[in-house]
C-alpha cells in the first residue's frame, strides 16, 4: 500500500526523524483545535511512530498514521490517520492534520483522493465514514468536495479538551461499477 504518489506529495509512513515536526504541528491552534489526539511530549509521538514501523495499514480497530509529505523534497507537512471500524471493517475513517503553512493549496484533497481511491480498489473498504466539528469548514469543504454526503449531525457527542462539541457524520461510498449497476 505504502508508498502512494500524487503530482505533489507522498503518502508513506512516519519516519523517527519527524516526531518533533508532527508534535509541533498538532499542538499549533489552528491545528488542534479540532483534533482528538493532541500528543503532550516529542516523546509520546515518537513512541507512537516506532509503533508504526513494522504495523499493517489496515487494521481494524487501530489507527495508523500517514505522513503527508511533499514530493520533491519528501518534507512532512502533516500527517492522515486511518482506521478500520473494529466492528464493521469495510467501513474506514480518517483525520487529517496538515501545517497551517500548506493548506488552502489543495494539499489535503489530493493526499485525501488518493488515499481513497487506493483503499477502494486495493481493499474490502466499501464506505469512508468522517466525523468532523461543524465548526470546522475547512474539514467540510474538504469532505463535500470528496464526494462525502452528510448522514448526521449528533449535538454534544464528544468531550474534547473539557469542551462539549457536535459532530457531523458524513459517508462516501465505493463507487458502483458498470457491472454492479447491471443488476
Amino acid at each position: 500500500m505504502l508508498p502512494l504518489t500524487t503530482e505533489r506529495l507522498h503518502l508513506r509512513r512516519l519516519r523517527a526523524d519527524e516526531a518533533t515536526f508532527v508534535h509541533a504541528c498538532r499542538n499549533l491552534p489552528a491545528v488542534a483545535r479540532y483534533q482528538s489526539w493532541v500528543p503532550d511530549t516529542v516523546d509520546e509521538v515518537a513512541t507512537f511512530i516506532a509503533t508504526l514501523q513494522d504495523a499493517p495499514v489496515l487494521l481494524p480497530g487501530r489507527w495508523f498514521q500517514l505522513a503527508i509529505a511533499r514530493r520533491s523534497d519528501d518534507t512532512c507537512l502533516g500527517d492522515i490517520a486511518l482506521s478500520l471500524d473494529a466492528q464493521d471493517p469495510t467501513v474506514a475513517e480518517f483525520g487529517i492534520a496538515l501545517h497551517p503553512d500548506h493548506q488552502g493549496a489543495g494539499l489535503a484533497r489530493e493526499a485525501m483522493a488518493a488515499l481513497i481511491a487506493h483503499v477502494f480498489a486495493h481493499s474490502s473498504v466499501r464506505r469512508w465514514r468522517a466525523s468532523v466539528d461543524p465548526r470546522n469548514t475547512a474539514s467540510i469543504r474538504l469532505c463535500t468536495a470528496l464526494g462525502f454526503h452528510r448522514h448526521a449531525l449528533i449535538p454534544r457527542a464528544f468531550e474534547i479538551r473539557g469542551e462539549w462539541v457536535d459532530d457531523a457524520v458524513y459517508f462516501l461510498d465505493r463507487p458502483q461499477t458498470d457491472e454492479q449497476n447491471k443488476d
